[in-house]
């Protein structure tokens, strides 16, 4: 698994540039829309994320190592 969550990490940076995602790229790379993303959140499931700032507003983001974990543990429930 470790090997799988390297992969995915080196891929995922390789691709964006940053070691952060966004939610619209966080979205786009689990294959689901930004509302299915927020609705995970809110449910207290998907990958760990990150509030930056204080506000209502305030911007929402992903490390990718955080993300990979999170497919990690996905494959490996639909494969169980």
């Amino acid at each position: 698994m470790e090997n799988r969550k390297k992969m995915i990490t080196e891929m995922l940076f390789k691709r964006y540039g940053s070691l952060e995602l966004s939610r619209g790229e966080t979205a786009t790379v689990l294959g689901i829309s930004t509302s299915t993303l927020d609705r995970l959140i809110k449910d207290g499931a998907g990958p760990q994320w990150s509030k930056k700032g204080n506000t209502t507003n305030a911007r929402v983001t992903y490390a990718i190592d955080h993300v990979a974990d999170y497919m990690v543990g996905q494959v490996a429930n639909y494969t169980a």
